[in-house]
């Protein structure tokens, strides 16, 4: 976003300074509902923290959660305008298999009603498009929210015992995210599986982990959350 460049290129302002411009430039982005812009401006601060105070300081993960959150709100954004498409596709479905009952047996070629059965089609295949497209995604989406906020877990398990708040707040809530998006994930990872025989080692892999049980406590399978992230930006 063009306002964090401009903060950014301010002559004599510290870096510090300019990392909490970018903080609280993410907070307007946010309440604005500017979701990309927000972590946008994040990232550029963390780009500017980890190079004063290093990788696995407690600021940093501070900053890794608070991109998790942001993300979140950015899902259910997109949740919400691929339901809204996926619903007006239905409608535009459901009304030309109406018109194709009604029609069966009539010739219409060259009359208005049969161009407008056409442009029907052609919304139809745009919307499938968009639907495809909003899907796309929603699962990079997934993918980023697990990725920001396991960082911060990481971080926070490494700054802390693995009894300390924080760290069993974070690994809570990434076992919870991963669980739930695996379950979403699985019939879709499934489908493109058999629309590929012998598909890619990605999904073969990705399926292989949605199989699992993500337990809220099992270091192991936090451990392979990568492994998680990657199939879902496959």
């Amino acid at each position: 976003t063009r306002g964090c460049e401009e903060e950014e290129e301010e002559e004599g302002a510290s870096d510090t300074a300019v990392a909490s411009v970018l903080v609280a430039l993410s907070e307007l982005h946010s309440a604005q509902a500017h979701y990309e812009g927000a972590v946008d401006c994040l990232l550029r601060a963390w780009e500017i923290k980890e190079v004063e105070l290093g990788p696995g300081h407690v600021q940093i993960g501070k900053l890794f959660s608070a991109m998790g959150s942001i993300k979140q709100k950015h899902l259910r954004q997109k949740v919400d305008a691929l339901a809204d498409v996926q619903a007006t596709l239905q409608s535009a479905v459901r009304i030309k298999t109406q018109i194709d009952d009604k029609t069966e047996g009539i010739q219409l070629a060259g009359t208005q009603h049969e161009r407008g059965v056409m442009q029907l089609k052609r919304d139809i295949g745009h919307m499938k498009e968009k639907r495809g497209e909003y899907q796309r995604e929603v699962r990079l989406c997934k993918a980023d929210v697990l990725d920001y906020l396991n960082r911060a877990r990481q971080i926070a398990l490494a700054s802390h015992a693995d009894t300390h708040p924080e760290t069993v707040r974070l690994a809570g809530l990434v076992s919870t995210l991963a669980e739930r998006f695996a379950v979403e994930e699985k019939e879709a990872i499934e489908v493109a599986q058999a629309s590929f025989p012998g598909g890619a080692t990605e999904l073969t892999a990705g399926q292989s982990l949605l199989e699992k049980e993500w337990g809220l406590d099992n270091n192991a399978r936090l451990g392979q959350m990568d492994q998680l992230i990657s199939c879902l930006r496959a």
